[in-house]
Order: structure tokens, then sequence, then C-alpha cells
């Protein structure tokens, strides 16, 4: 960061957008303080030169299907490239609840 270069990347899944109970609380809160520090370096650090970016899948991933993890890699990647406006992509899939 020194430099005023570089990227802070985070990945989550889907418990900071839908909290859990049922023995998960404790990694729901986790995940949830991720995201709040990714959200908040990523106002703290705009215009320094580091991006921070924030990838969350809300959902089961697999081969072929809406959540392709070749897919969510690759613009992981342009996440760190800066090729996105938005500091938070969210992928949105079939509910691992269902």
């Amino acid at each position: 960061m020194a430099a005023g270069e570089g990227s802070l990347l985070f990945i989550s899944n889907s418990m900071p957008l839908h909290p859990m109970g049922g023995g998960f609380g404790t990694l729901s809160a986790g995940k949830s303080a991720m995201r709040s520090v990714a959200l908040t370096l990523a106002e703290d650090l705009a215009g320094s030169g580091v991006r921070v970016g924030l990838l969350t899948v809300d959902g089961p991933t697999a081969q072929g299907s809406v959540l392709d993890p070749d897919v969510i890699a690759a613009d992981f990647v342009k996440l760190h490239e800066g090729a996105f406006n938005d500091t938070e992509i969210i992928y949105s899939g079939p509910s691992a609840m269902a």
C-alpha cells in the first residue's frame, strides 16, 4: 500500500447477505465483519491507487452453471486488474438452502 498501487481482494459466501443461525452464527458474523472491512477499506483507499475488491458467491458453484467457478475465477482476476467500477461483485445462483 505504501507504493500506492496494488489490490486487496476478498472473497465471501452468501452469509453476509443472508445471515444464518443453527450453528453457523459465528461464521456468519465473521463473514459479515469481513465484508464490512472490505467495503470500508474501499472507501478509505479510494484515489490512493490501491484497489479493493470483494467477490461474493451466493450459492453453490458448478461447472457450466450460473455460478461456474471458471467464470468466477476469471472475474476475480478482472477485479484485481480494475476492470469493474464496483467494489463488490455478487454472483447469485440457486439457493444452497433449497
